[in-house]
């Protein structure tokens, strides 16, 4: 993959807005195929983490900031900025997976995060071996309401 497109991934990464814009992230390029292969195995045997052209480590770097309504911060801050990322990666028509399931001990170890940065999840990005079928979504009545929780939206 060029080394322009994942620049532009991580720039929009780096520019996703945070909570009092205080940008608790920061992000591991790893492109290493060992390292990817050892990622690999520390995501629940996940293959296509070792044959990804690309893997983002995105870690917060300040997880004690709580929101008034008792969720993390950090959490949907580096949503967003992930969120950006896939987006911007798909703009360039590459593919990307987000991942959840892996072993943040092993991935710590691996790639010497320090123990009060937390790993959030990693995103694979490269060019798609193939493209799935779009997957079924909800109606927009069973997602979305009008004015209230129970008001069922009439836009869609």
């Amino acid at each position: 993959m060029e080394k322009e497109k994942i620049v532009a991934i991580l720039e929009a990464a780096r520019f996703a807005p945070s909570g009092h814009n205080d940008q608790p992230w920061k992000f591991v390029l790893v492109r290493n195929k060992e390292t990817l292969g050892r990622l690999a195995l520390a995501s629940d045997d996940q293959n296509f983490v070792a044959e990804a052209d690309s893997v983002i480590c995105c870690c917060a770097t300040t997880t004690n900031y709580l929101l008034q309504n008792e969720i993390q911060g950090y959490s949907l801050d580096l949503a967003t900025s992930i969120a950006f990322m896939m987006l911007q990666a798909t703009d360039l028509e590459l593919g990307s997976c987000w991942i959840g399931a892996f072993n943040e001990t092993k991935v710590k170890k691996l790639l010497r995060i320090p123990d009060q940065v937390k790993v959030i999840s990693l995103l694979t990005v490269g060019y798609a071996h193939y493209v799935p079928p779009p997957t079924a979504r909800k109606e927009m009545s069973e997602v979305v309401a009008a004015e209230n929780y129970n008001e069922p939206c009439q836009w869609g």
